[in-house]
């Protein structure tokens, strides 16, 4: 449905892949087609989380830290949805996509941490922007047809 809407034939399933009861669905994630090796959402996490924990370490002592991570960090980050409660017809895709925007628990590792100034992520082509104590968490925002930019001076 979102490249029928978008008029993106390059988008579009594969025919043998999706059927077609699915594509009446605005969104679709694609992870299982093309990351491969992934059984367990929870130890991929884990693996994203040391790597990003040896990225921080070596830079220990940096004046000042600009973390950026794809999906978002934290649930203030995520496009506003009732939690609870009915969700009206036109915020069903959206309330649905949001078991897949975020890791909260990269949020939690990068809370706090001395010397990192900004937060920043995307992939829910929503901007939003929270300060969190010293830092400031920033989601671009941008889409596909429509770009935000967030400028740091550094």
């Amino acid at each position: 449905a979102a490249a029928r809407t978008l008029r993106r034939e390059d988008l579009r399933p594969d025919a043998d892949d999706v059927p077609e009861h699915a594509r009446q669905f605005l969104a679709r994630w694609n992870d299982g087609r093309f990351i491969h090796g992934i059984a367990d959402d929870e130890a991929f996490l884990e693996r994203r989380l040391a790597e990003l924990r040896r990225d921080l370490a070596s830079l220990a002592g940096a004046e000042r830290i600009v973390a950026a991570v794809h999906v978002s960090p934290a649930e203030r980050l995520l496009p506003v949805v009732p939690l609870s409660g009915p969700v009206p017809r036109e915020r069903y895709a959206l309330a649905f996509t949001r078991a897949y925007l975020g890791a909260g628990r990269i949020g939690e590792m990068l809370e706090g941490i001395e010397g990192i100034s900004h937060i920043l992520c995307g992939h829910t082509h929503v901007y939003r922007r929270e300060q969190v104590g010293g830092q400031v968490w920033v989601n671009v925002g941008s889409s596909y047809t429509h770009k935000q930019f967030e400028i740091l001076e550094c």
